[in-house]
This record gives structure tokens, C-alpha cells and sequence, in this order.
């Protein structure tokens, strides 16, 4: 007889919102849930998994009288949550500190209401996997990651070590066949394996699912999943295992948990992977791009917020924004890939977190004085209308530190601007001809096939998911693997009949409207249009003495349908490398569109052009072009209604930027971080000295905020160099401790004069809890 074990968990996908609201799907999934209830009491050896904490949440609330069977499967380990974050989230739109969020929230309540610490972070539909997840997930107490797309082409492996940029590794599984396995007859229990042939859950099909499997990796021991999307758990399956056990090559199939097929498999014989399993489904990077750019700005607001009340000593709780904000980033409801009515949900929860924020930050007002709160720890100049100021770091400033700007003649164009970091060339339609990085001496920019920051145009008959092509077949093999393929600057070949063409904005209007002893702007109008598809757009350029940051802002309101607009940046550099950022990490990437945080870099061994996005990170290297998608006009009609999705009418900004530099990236860091962190102004007339100094300009914090243990900061190395910092200590601190992503005390530290010190590791992340 075989004794292969064989582990089959019952489960549901379930989603937050997509071609329902949210509320639409509470009543079906609480029907779920009570039904799994049901198996578990009836059924000795059933399990079932529950993906997200937010549905955990509602049921409990909703169902009190059901909390004790909850908690008895729980303890008996048959009721098993995993990720068991707040919801199944993007895994590469989110901040670091969001993930970090993401999973306190989740894990806190399962702590809390079932005595639960989840192992398996268990991803089955999200798309892309940066390399920094290894260590964020471990720190936060997960042993095992499990994914189905975005599965790299070069691996194609059942099971695997993943090695993430910091070294951390993570034992972790692709489900090769995805997440819907297998289904028993819903309506009886089977009476032989024969009658299970039609559902794909019979004895042969069971086969040739492990056969399908053993190509990927020889193993001896096999996970399958009994579900699918809103999947009813089959009342049949309990009978319908026993009957399957009845073969002898099939008797080692058990109802399982995740983890205990974790726990069985041989990892130590398991090959090591490095890297990320990027990308897939790149339109989802930029539709409905107003998503992304709120989440953006409210997860900074957010954080400056909790590091303001923590720098003012003030008790602040920010659960409830954070909820909310974690929400919106479940992965269909980020990457804008959601019914009409699932996008009001969404625009108006976003209100609410602005509103949660406002109110937080007037709690916090204490005094008369205007006051700026830098988050960040290094000093920031900010131009602040017709006056500048340097912020602290760490701390607040009095706005009344600020200092006037001295306005001249405006001058004409084409004109220059120079300042110590670069010396740029600007014509008469306001586009840089030239920008000369100065410690190198080198041009940076090209003048083909565009105007270095025209405005582009393509047109863009794909859906949601996929730029140009559609509909996806989103339950396709081919779905579940990376699909990096060249996005160039045209599409436009000489034997296409499809029109691919890029088609360049016409500058109708271009002058200096700001001219000061700081900094010069100008105002640029436009238009870009194919036939009858025109978009007319303003663009901002802001050139200031104090910063290598040159900033783009591009103001339009969408008409029509089915459009795609990027920006492009020729370049002089040649066969450079090029790194984008990651959730508190870089990696080199090649060919493509990826999400980039807060920057995507292009360099060689001396010099580079970083691109800077503020919540539109759809980035692109092309043929030496730097390319930005601010956004797409597309839609899902064909599935939901989506005609929202367009966008037509409502307003757009669009925020980003280019730094010339050296060598070194960590001005590129510094200036990206400037560029996306909230600086919030309150009235206090308390005199606050910073609370924390970190002494290695490298190290950047990610989170510094109260919570009931005492003081937490978290940071990070930001340029893969080994570093030790020296972290000053507020002054009334009486005991620290390095603790874990889930704040657990891991060792405490030594305080010398108030300063402990800290060796880190290329990126790694760190967390101290100060008394």
C-alpha cells in the first residue's frame, strides 16, 4: 500500500471586493463559513482555512453565538488562517511599514479572539513577490510562503528555498495547479470514487493532478486544494476522501492544514532561489491609477502622523485608519481591477482615512504656534510659497524659522538653470536639452524619439489586468508565470496593421511663471491626441537651488476611452543598469514594466538619472528611455460594470521627478523619500528636541510611533552596504530591546549615554522598542 501523504485543504478564495462590493459578498461567505462550521462538528477529522482577518472580524461580530466553535477548531488546529493578515494584500504596492501593518492587525486579532500565530503565509492570487518579502515575513513569524502566480520561468519549482536581499531565506511553495484543485458533489455524499469523475475529484483525476505535479520538483509528500473562488465546502467530501483512501496508491489523502504539509516536506533537500518573481499583469499597475496614489499618500500621512505623537509624547491610536487603509490594499481593490460599485466603496473609505487623519493630527495640537514635523532623519529644506525652511530631523520646526525668497524678473525662454548639483538647458517649449550632472561633468539627456519629458499617447485596447491585449484568461497556466516582455518607447513595426504608434504631445504654450533666488518654474501647455482621442494637459517644472530634484507636476482630466499616457526621458546613457526600489530594499531589474516605490534608477559606473514616482510606480527602462505610465483609459465591461474605470471627466494629478547623480545612490534615496513623506504642520508650543538621531545617513527609518510596550522604531539599510549606526536614545529611556515585525521582545541592548548601537547587514530591517 501507498502511504504518500497526500494533504488536502479545504478552502475558499475569497475576495474583499471585485466583481462585487464588499458587502456583497459577506452574505455568501458567511454561508461558507457556517457550512465549514457544520463539516467540523460532524466530521472529527475535516479542515478548513480561512484566508483573511477582515472576514474573521465581520463573522464574529455578526455571529456571536458561533464564537465558541470558532475557538474549539482553532485549538483543535482544523480551523486554520492563512495569511492571516487584515486581508490578502498586493505584495508589491504596499509600503514596508503597510506589510508590517497588515500583519500586526491580523495576527493581533487571532491572538486575541482564537489564540492563533499563523505559519504559512498563504498568497494564492496575488501577482509578483519582491525580493524583500523573505525577511519581512520571517520577521513577522512566518516560517512558509506559498503563491501561485508569478511564478519565475527560469524556476518552475513545487518547493523551494527562497533567498530574499538581505540574505533571509523562507521555505516556499508554488501551487503549480493553482488553488482550486479539487470539488466534490455539492448536493450528496458520493458513494465511490467512480461518480467523482465529472467534478475533476475522482481517483484518475486525482492521478494525473499528482503526476502533473511530480514534473515540477520529485517529492514525496503533495499539497491539493478542495475549493476555489466562493467555494461551498462540499458536505460530500468527507465521504468522498474515505471512499479515495479506499485505492492503494491513494491512502495516504487526508484532510490537512497547510502547515502540516509544510512541516513534512524535506526543506534541507530543497534548491535555494535568489531574487524576486516579478512581474505579471502590468496594466493593473496603472489602472484606475487614483488607487495607488491615494494609498501612497495616506499610508505617509499615516506614518508622519504616529511619528509626530511619538515625538510630542502623545497617546494616539491610529488602529482604526490603519484598518481601513490596509483594506483598500487587498489585491484587486490596489491594482483597480473592481466593479464600479466596489470603486465608490473604495474612493469613499479613502475619505474616511483622510478624515481619521485630520482628526488625529488636530488631537495632537497643544498650543499657538505653527509648527512643520519632519518624519525623516535628516534635515529638509522645503519651499514653502514665497519663503523657505530647513527642517530638523525627527523633530518639529516653528514655521516662523523660515526664511523670505526673493523674487526677480522672469525671464523668457529658452533659459538655464544651475545650481551645485546639475546645470540644466531649457527651450523655448520648456523641455531640458540639456542637464549636465556636475561632479561628472556628464549630459545625461537624449533628444530621440521624443523631447526629454514629453507627454505620450498610445492607444491601449487591453482590460483591467493587461496593457493592450485582452480579455485576460485569468485561470490559465500562462497566467501563473511571469510575463516580461519589452514595453518600448512605439510599438509601431513595419509590417504591423495595427497602429502601435507613440504619438508625441504638441507644447502649445510654454513660459516661467516663478523666478526667485531658490528656485525657477515653469508652467507648460498642451496637447496630445490621436484623431479624436485628445487629452489637453498643464505641466509644472520646479528647478530649486537646494536639491538635485528636478519635479514634475502634470495636471489633466480624461477623456474617451482606451488610451494609455506615459512620460518619457531619453537618455545618453548606454547599456546601463537599471534598479528600482522595493518595500525598503533595491533590485536590479531588465526588461519591462515593474512597480517601483518610490524610484527607478539608470546608471552606469559614474552617473545616472533616477526617475522619482509619488503613487505612480509603473516604471520602464526602454531602449536607454526612462518611462513613467502616468495612466490608462481602460475597463472590464465584458465582466462587471466598469465604465468608471475610465475615468472620463474626473481631474488628474501627477506628481514625479528626475536627479541627475553620481556614483552614489543614497542622495537618490534621500531626495525620493523627501519627495513622498507628509510633513504635517500642528500648533504646539512645546519645545521638541528629536527623540531619536541615527547617526549612519544610510539607515532610514520606516515607522517611529507609541504603542502600549513603549517606543517603537523601525528602520532599515537602504544601499547594501554592512553597517553600524549608533541610534541616540530619548532621554528618559530606562530599558531598549530589538523585537520582532509582531513587536515580541528578541534581545535587549546595551545603553552607553543614551546611544545603543546596532550592526546591520545589507538591507536588513530592524525594529527597537524603547521604555
Amino acid at each position: 500500500m501507498n502511504t504518500t501523504p497526500l494533504y488536502l485543504v479545504p478552502t475558499f478564495h475569497y475576495d474583499v471586493a471585485y466583481l462585487k462590493p464588499y458587502a456583497g459578498y459577506l452574505p455568501d461567505c458567511f454561508k461558507i463559513i457556517r457550512e465549514a462550521l457544520t463539516l467540523m462538528t460532524r466530521h472529527p477529522d475535516y479542515h478548513f482555512l480561512i484566508e483573511q482577518v477582515i472576514l474573521l472580524d465581520e463573522y464574529w461580530q455578526h455571529f456571536p453565538e458561533n464564537r465558541d466553535l470558532l475557538r474549539r477548531f482553532a485549538a483543535e488546529g482544523r480551523l486554520d488562517v492563512a495569511p492571516g493578515m487584515w486581508v490578502m494584500p498586493d505584495m508589491n504596492h504596499p509600503s514596508a511599514e503597510s506589510l508590517y501593518q497588515q500583519t500586526l492587525l491580523g495576527k493581533q486579532w487571532l491572538r486575541e479572539h482564537l489564540n492563533l500565530n499563523p505559519r504559512v503565509c498563504w498568497v494564492a492570487d496575488c501577482w509578483g513577490h519582491h525580493a524583500q518579502l523573505p525577511q519581512i515575513l520571517r520577521d513577522c513569524g512566518y516560517d512558509y510562503y506559498v503563491f501561485w502566480r508569478c511564478m519565475r520561468r527560469d524556476v518552475l519549482k513545487n518547493d523551494f528555498v527562497w533567498r530574499g536581499v538581505d540574505g533571509t531565506t523562507i521555505n516556499s511553495h508554488w501551487l503549480a495547479r493553482g488553488y482550486a484543485n479539487m470539488r466534490f458533489p455539492t448536493t450528496a455524499a458520493a458513494v465511490n470514487a467512480a461518480e467523482l469523475t465529472f467534478t475533476d475529484a475522482g481517483a484518475d483525476s486525482l492521478r494525473a493532478l499528482l503526476k502533473d505535479l511530480h514534473q515540477y520538483g520529485p517529492t514525496t509528500t503533495f499539497l491539493v486544494c478542495n475549493g476555489g473562488d466562493m467555494a461551498l465546502p462540499q458536505a460530500s467530501a468527507p465521504r468522498a476522501v474515505e471512499t479515495l483512501r479506499k485505492s492503494p496508491d491513494l491512502a495516504g489523502l487526508q484532510f490537512a492544514s497547510p502547515v502540516k504539509f509544510f512541516d513534512s516536506v524535506d526543506w534541507p533537500a530543497q534548491s535555494t532561489v535568489d531574487g524576486e518573481f516579478n512581474s505579471s499583469l502590468q496594466g493593473t499597475f496603472t489602472s484606475n491609477i487614483r488607487i495607488k496614489q491615494l494609498n501612497r499618500e495616506l499610508t505617509q500621512t499615516l506614518i508622519a502622523i504616529d511619528a509626530l505623537a511619538a515625538t510630542l509624547r502623545k497617546p494616539l491610536d491610529t488602529t482604526t485608519p490603519w484598518r481601513l487603509l490596509c483594506k483598500q490594499q487587498f489585491h484587486d481593490i490596489i491594482c483597480g481591477t473592481i466593479t464600479d460599485a466596489a470603486l465608490t466603496d473604495c474612493y469613499n473609505e479613502f475619505a474616511q482615512v483622510r478624515t481619521a487623519c485630520n482628526d488625529a493630527l488636530a488631537s495632537l495640537a497643544d498650543g499657538q504656534s505653527p509648527t512643520l514635523f519632519n518624519p525623516l532623519s535628516w534635515p529638509v529644506t522645503r519651499i514653502l510659497n514665497d519663503r523657505t525652511i530647513t527642517l530638523a530631523p525627527l523633530t518639529t520646526t516653528p514655521l516662523s524659522a523660515a526664511g523670505p525668497t526673493t523674487a526677480r524678473q522672469l525671464p523668457t525662454l529658452p533659459t538655464i538653470f544651475e545650481n551645485p548639483y546639475y546645470h540644466a538647458t531649457i527651450n523655448t517649449q520648456g523641455y531640458i536639452t540639456a542637464l549636465v550632472e556636475k561632479s561628472t561633468g556628464r549630459q545625461l539627456t537624449a533628444s530621440s524619439p521624443s523631447p526629454f519629458g514629453a507627454i505620450t499617447m498610445q492607444m491601449d485596447y487591453g482590460d483591467l489586468w493587461l496593457n493592450f491585449d485582452g480579455p485576460l484568461n485569468g485561470g490559465s497556466f500562462e497566467s501563473s508565470l511571469t510575463q516580461n516582455t519589452p514595453d518600448p518607447f512605439t510599438r509601431l513595426g513595419p509590417t504591423s496593421i495595427v497602429n502601435g504608434q507613440t504619438f508625441i504631445a504638441n507644447i502649445t504654450a510654454a513660459r516661467v511663471i516663478t523666478a526667485t533666488d531658490t528656485h525657477l518654474v515653469i508652467e507648460q501647455s498642451g496637447t496630445v491626441n490621436f484623431w479624436q482621442q485628445r487629452i489637453n494637459f498643464t505641466t509644472l517644472i520646479t528647478f530649486a537651488s537646494h536639491t538635485p530634484r528636478i519635479e514634475y507636476q502634470t495636471q489633466f482630466t480624461p477623456q474617451g476611452r482606451h488610451y494609455r499616457i506615459r512620460v518619457a526621458f531619453p537618455t545618453a546613457l548606454q547599456n546601463a543598469t537599471r534598479r528600482d526600489e522595493i518595500a525598503a530594499g533595491t533590485q536590479a531589474r531588465e526588461v519591462g514594466e515593474h512597480v517601483a516605490q518610490h524610484w527607478c534608477d539608470y546608471s552606469d559606473a559614474s552617473v545616472g538619472l533616477a526617475l522619482l514616482n509619488r503613487g505612480t510606480p509603473a516604471s520602464n527602462v526602454a531602449e536607454n528611455i526612462m518611462l513613467l505610465t502616468l495612466f490608462r483609459a481602460a475597463a472590464m465591461e465584458y465582466k462587471t460594470q466598469s465604465v468608471a474605470s475610465f475615468n472620463q471627466g474626473i481631474p488628474h494629478t501627477f506628481d514625479y521627478a528626475i536627479v541627475p547623480h553620481a556614483a552614489d545612490l543614497l542622495p537618490v534615496i534621500h531626495t525620493a523619500h523627501e519627495f513622498n513623506a507628509f510633513f504635517p504642520t500642528v500648533n504646539t508650543d512645546m519645545p521638541t528636541a528629536p527623540r531619536f538621531a541615527i547617526s549612519a545617513a544610510n539607515i532610514i527609518p520606516i515607522a517611529l510611533r507609541q504603542t502600549s510596550s513603549g517606543t517603537l522604531l523601525r528602520v532599515y539599510e537602504s544601499l547594501g552596504h554592512p553597517t553600524t549606526v549608533t541610534i541616540s536614545l530619548p532621554p528618559n529611556t530606562t530599558a531598549c530591546h530589538r523585537v520582532n515585525g509582531l513587536l515580541a521582545p528578541l534581545a535587549a541592548l546595551p545603553i552607553t549615554n543614551k546611544t545603543i548601537t546596532l550592526t546591520l547587514r545589507p538591507y536588513e530591517i530592524a525594529a527597537i522598542l524603547t521604555a
